[in-house]
């Protein structure tokens, strides 16, 4: 087996800013279900006030 060094933390924090940035760029009235599933992402995480800080 081969051990993997991998920060599970950055990645974490990687993915998130990868979906904001997603969920900034896109366009939810041409692709809602798209957006859908970036929202659910980020509340799968279990964050709540992401969705304060947008508003």
């Amino acid at each position: 087996m081969v051990p993997l060094n991998v920060d599970f933390y950055k990645l974490k924090v990687e993915l998130r800013k990868e979906i904001l940035r997603r969920l900034e760029e896109i366009e939810i009235e041409a692709h809602p279900l798209d957006a859908g599933w970036l929202l659910y992402a980020l509340s799968v995480e279990g964050d709540d006030d992401i969705f304060l800080k947008k508003v």
